[in-house]
């Protein structure tokens, strides 16, 4: 249930905002390349790393390539001559195409990352902390400290080794801090700045910013914000970025960060990535896509699945291929009620509703119902004719185990949680 930010957020002027994606991107792809030690293809990156490439990271290894099907293929095949199991895939910006050749081969939409920015020429305030922790500068000794911080988020025991590594490092010049809230008995929060170069000018990259469910509501988000903010001010930065989740951007709205942009992400699941599919496979489903039905066999409308575990209605759906739908259609697919809502083709969503076999039926990836999709599309009016159809309030998804109620307070939608609450 990847949360999303929201769509309507006004951004600053465009040019500086490609300029400033352009730098955050490349801040984040250097950063994440530090994190498997180095260990980077490039494909055909065509010069400096730009918005329209894509940054695929493993866990032992990141490929950079462009958005173009060879090059894609190219470095799926080195990641898996890695360690590497799931990977997930960055773009700084949506793209429409990235998201065809990408789902085409297994790769599920993920969350989209909201980009924000601050300036640091202006004044950093020193916030008040209730709880009674001190904001340090992360040393080699606190390794222990950290290995007992199990609850504090992006900070997994192996991962909090490999970033107090990168933090204490000797490197010169130094480029990678970590800051902490630190209690007398334990870490409450800690994040990461990393700093870089783009364009002849030094911007900072705060990452891994997490606080101890235990200690939020106190301050110390902010403080470790402030604290990263001024340790990058300190080394010669002129900005900090970030990327944010709903429930940070509030935060960093309050500390005069603005949002430049929002990106995109997908995963591909270790299954995917270790088998991929055919080229076949992959050339079936591009079809669907592109609406390009005449290079189709009538036996695809029965296929139950594409490589993204999609039925091939829903990926006709998903890129909006009314054409393809029909095609679908006509030659026996299941009609899935929210691919024919979200086409357009609303009476006869509402007939499907009204058949058993479809209305409740787990489908896709996650094994969710029409119900559960419908949250996640945010859909009211979809919501309440699956709610009149009889839809089961109370059955859960196959993957993250949550009702429909559950995914609606998941995805922050309280208007959605509410008309199911009413229903039940």
């Amino acid at each position: 249930m990847a949360d999303r930010p929201n769509p309507d957020i006004p951004l600053s002027p465009r040019v500086d905002n490609d300029r400033d994606v352009a730098a955050m991107f490349a801040n984040q792809a250097a950063w994440l390349v530090r994190n498997v030690a180095g260990n980077v293809l490039f494909v055909n990156p065509a010069g400096k790393l730009q918005p329209g490439h894509l940054v695929a990271v493993g866990s032992h290894g990141v490929a950079i390539t462009n958005s173009a099907g060879p090059e894609v293929d190219e470095a799926l095949r080195w990641l898996r001559t890695t360690p590497s199991s799931n990977v997930l895939i960055w773009s700084a910006v949506a793209l429409d195409e990235a998201g065809i050749l990408l789902a085409a081969r297994g790769c599920r939409d993920s969350f989209r990352p909201l980009w924000m920015r601050r300036a640091l020429a202006d004044r950093l305030p020193f916030p008040r902390i209730e709880a009674d922790v001190e904001i340090v500068i992360a040393s080699p000794g606190d390794r222990g400290a950290l290995l007992a911080a199990s609850d504090i988020p992006y900070f997994s025991t192996n991962q909090a080794l490999t970033l107090l590594h990168l933090a204490t490092a000797p490197d010169k010049p130094r480029r990678v801090w970590m800051v902490l809230a630190r209690g007398q008995r334990r870490v409450a929060g800690a994040g990461i700045l990393h700093l870089s170069e783009h364009n002849g000018e030094m911007i900072g990259g705060l990452y891994n910013l997490g606080v101890d469910p235990a200690f939020r509501g106190q301050g110390i988000g902010t403080a470790l914000t402030l604290e990263l903010c001024r340790v990058a001010r300190d080394h010669g930065a002129s900005c900090i970025m970030l990327n944010a989740t709903p429930d940070g951007e509030r935060i960093y709205r309050q500390l005069d960060f603005t949002p430049i942009g929002e990106g995109q992400t997908w995963f591909l699941p270790s299954a995917s990535l270790r088998n991929p599919p055919s080229a076949a496979d992959i050339a079936r489903a591009e079809a669907i896509a592109h609406g390009d039905t005449i290079v189709l066999e009538d036996r695809v409308a029965r296929v139950r699945s594409l490589p993204n575990g999609e039925s091939p209605l829903r990926f006709a759906a998903r890129f909006e291929q009314r054409d393809s739908a029909l095609w679908l259609l006509d030659r026996g697919a299941d009609p899935e009620i929210v691919p024919l809502w979200m086409l357009g083709f609303r009476d006869e969503a509402i007939h499907a509703a009204g058949d058993v076999r479809w209305l409740n039926a787990p489908r896709g990836p996650e094994s969710t119902t029409s119900l559960h999709d419908a949250i996640r599309f945010n859909d009211a009016d979809l919501v309440r004719m699956l709610i009149a159809a009889g839809a089961d309030l109370t059955i859960r998804d196959g993957q993250w185990r949550g009702t429909p109620l559950d995914w609606a307070n998941a995805l922050c939608h309280p208007d959605l949680a509410e008309i199911i609450e009413l229903a039940m």
